[in-house]
């Protein structure tokens, strides 16, 4: 992450546009910490949708103890060579996804951390070094590897289990940035979860 550039005016613009619409909910989150990765679920709160073509989602991520730990805010663009943008933002951190018709691009607090490919490669935004991959397993889980390392396990979730639910089995992260970049996978599978949009639904496949 110490290769990220800057984001650009015209998504810069677009971000700032899907936060408001976050401000206009009263709804707080709590304060994000490292310990709290392991209480992190796939239960969200708070779902809404609005709008036909341009279409508008917006829900809260919850703990395993309905806390409030993230905002996220996805749009769809039709008629554009960006087909959707998902901002997500917790206490600390805001993260952007561009999504477009064959890649996604990640952004972490205005800088453009990588480009994540449809079979779950993100690689770094400069020499293209393949920084963090997601391995699905048999069981239908899946392994987050950061150069190599498996640092997260992240759960198989049925369509029948319980809201409170761990996502991630274990994690082992041994710095701040790894911790960013689980996360921000974190939130994209369980926003993924909720929005049933087929650009998402291609993601993490092999």
């Amino acid at each position: 992450m110490r290769q990220a550039v800057k984001l650009n005016k015209r998504f810069k613009t677009e971000f700032i546009n899907l936060a408001r619409i976050l401000d206009e909910s009263d709804l707080q989150i709590i304060p994000w910490s490292h310990e709290e990765l392991d209480l992190l679920s796939f239960h969200q709160t708070s779902k809404k949708s609005s709008g036909w073509i341009n279409r508008i989602h917006t829900g809260l991520i919850t703990s395993i103890y309905q806390e409030h730990v993230a905002q996220y805010c996805f749009r769809s663009y039709f008629f554009s060579a960006v087909t959707n943008i998902l901002y997500v933002r917790t206490s600390r951190h805001q993260f952007g996804y561009v999504f477009f018709k064959k890649h996604c691009e990640l952004f972490v607090n205005d800088q453009l951390v990588g480009t994540l490919n449809h079979r779950g490669e993100l690689a770094g935004p400069r020499k293209l070094r393949l920084i963090l991959d997601v391995d699905p397993n048999r069981d239908g889980s899946k392994i987050i590897k950061i150069l190599d390392r498996e640092v997260a396990l992240v759960n198989r979730l049925g369509e029948t289990d319980l809201s409170f639910s761990r996502m991630l089995a274990w994690q082992d992260v041994k710095s701040t940035e790894e911790e960013i970049l689980v996360l921000a996978i974190c939130v994209l599978l369980n926003i993924m979860k909720a929005i049933k949009n087929p650009v998402l639904q291609s993601y993490f496949r092999t």
